[in-house]
């Protein structure tokens, strides 16, 4: 028994890998999809099961959609022409902190579970950075020269009339100024930007406060890079 076994193990593989090969050219499979392994790599871009994972059991259960003749997942773009900023992570992270303020991401304002609101709507890839008194909150992301341009809004969070010292924004790239606003105080003035950045690795978010940095809840309102 134990002979007729391993003919069929070693069999059962080498169909496994022709048929993941097939995969990797047919449903464009392979090593950017997934984000590891070389090129021509068998292994799905996403997790099928469900297990958390995007492995090889994700491969065979791509196989067993071939096999019943259904339609496997499509596979998410590596390099889709948008991305906000809030799903990158910052490189460096600078704002003011008492205990219960600091940065918050992903649509938050910057303490515990209060959502930023920009004028009465939420920005759910918006981000919260409270700068210090007489100082200035900064966030760097490193881009690799990916993207042409960054999108948004910036301003003071609603939860708010405006804030004590008029606030300034600026987007740098590489260490060269790219857009300012003029002065901010008022939670009901958001400013638009559309800014060319491309070629630009080092790109640099900062909000500046000149004096009390009471209420000076400023917001970056879902900034999205795009190809």
């Amino acid at each position: 028994m134990k002979k007729i076994q391993k003919p069929i193990s070693i069999f059962l593989i080498l169909l496994t890998a022709f048929f993941l090969g097939r995969l990797s050219k047919e449903d464009s499979v392979g090593a950017e999809g997934l984000g590891v392994g070389l090129e021509g790599s068998p292994l799905p871009c996403q997790d099928v099961n469900g297990d958390g994972l995007a492995d090889i059991t994700d491969a065979i259960h791509l196989l067993s959609w071939h096999f019943v003749g259904g339609e496997a997942p499509e596979c998410d773009d590596p390099n889709p022409t948008m991305q906000f900023l809030a799903d990158r992570g910052a490189s460096r992270i600078q704002v003011f902190t008492d205990g219960a303020w600091g940065f918050g991401g992903a649509g938050y304002k910057g303490v515990e579970n209060v959502r930023i609101d920009a004028n009465g709507e939420e920005a759910p890839h918006g981000l919260g950075v409270h700068p210090p008194s007489n100082g200035t909150s900064r966030l760097v992301y490193h881009l690799k020269g990916e993207f042409s341009r960054i999108e948004g809004r910036a301003g003071i969070d609603g939860i708010v009339p405006g804030s004590s010292t008029a606030l300034t924004f600026d987007i740098w790239g590489d260490g060269k100024l790219l857009w300012r606003t003029g002065s901010v105080r008022s939670s009901r003035d958001l400013r638009e930007f559309d800014v060319d950045i491309d070629g630009v690795d080092e790109l640099t978010l900062i909000t500046h406060c000149p004096g009390s940095n009471h209420n000076a809840h400023a917001i970056w309102i879902d900034p999205v890079l795009k190809r």
